[in-house]
């Protein structure tokens, strides 16, 4: 026998691969990804909170810009067939 037959044999002998059953996520795995999922929720609150902020700040022209003018008020009927009349 050759000394790489002897290693193979050794290598079969001695490996252990488990059962598709036992290899399970678990009770902590679970409970990582609750954690996770709680964590992106948590940032996701924040970062529309932020953007919110964000916003009305440029609408008071807290950056330099000109304050966002209120929208002009929608067109009556009249207005938008001045022939019509």
């Amino acid at each position: 026998m050759t000394v790489d037959v002897v290693v193979l044999a050794l290598l079969r002998a001695t490996e252990q691969t488990p059962e598709a059953d036992d290899v399970t996520a678990g009770p902590w795995g679970a409970i990582m990804i609750g954690a996770l999922v709680v964590a992106v929720v948590i940032l996701m609150r924040s970062f529309l909170k932020q953007m919110r902020r964000a916003d009305q700040a440029k609408e008071a022209g807290v950056y330099g810009d000109e304050p966002t003018p209120p929208a002009p008020p929608a067109p009556t009927d009249d207005e938008d067939h001045p022939s019509r009349r």
